[in-house]
């Protein structure tokens, strides 16, 4: 290969390269520039709760017990998507979510009163909303299409 051919080969493959690294640095700046996807983690969520309720609370439940309810609360929402993906799941204390968890809690081996774990909803309600999971608070017709306030349920 003459000394013509080695330089133009050795621009084309500059060339191509630039072109590379000018693709890379594009695709990084349009990730940057979107926010990152919230993400619910229990660890955290306990963490948040924990700082959150009153120290009564705390001291009665402690951490294994504050992770136990919003473990069960994730479990009871991913129920309720399974048995029935048109109602829309509604995160916090509503019909059924208290005693559901109290009665699980319970058969563990660890009996909590209504009043704590609705606590602990509520905290977590809190966390959700700090990062950016859910919205404010629905009025009941919000939350299942009904504009009179009723649900149709």
């Amino acid at each position: 290969m003459s000394g013509a051919g080695a330089l133009v080969l050795g621009g084309v493959l500059l060339g191509v390269f630039l072109l590379l690294v000018a693709a890379l640095l594009w695709q990084e700046a349009r990730t940057r520039g979107q926010p990152a996807e919230p993400v619910y983690g229990i660890e955290d969520a306990t963490d948040h709760v924990l700082a959150t309720i009153p120290d009564e609370v705390r001291q009665r439940l402690g951490r294994d017990n504050v992770r136990r309810v919003l473990e069960w609360q994730v479990f009871f929402l991913q129920m309720l998507a399974r048995d029935d993906a048109e109602v829309p799941i509604v995160v916090g204390t509503t019909d059924g979510t208290v005693d559901y968890i109290g009665k699980a809690v319970a058969r563990q081996g660890h009996p909590m009163s209504e009043g704590d774990i609705a606590t602990v909803l509520e905290a977590q309600g809190a966390y959700l909303r700090s990062i950016g999971v859910v919205g404010e608070e629905a009025e009941p017709g919000e939350v299942f299409g009904d504009p009179d306030g009723g649900s149709e349920a």
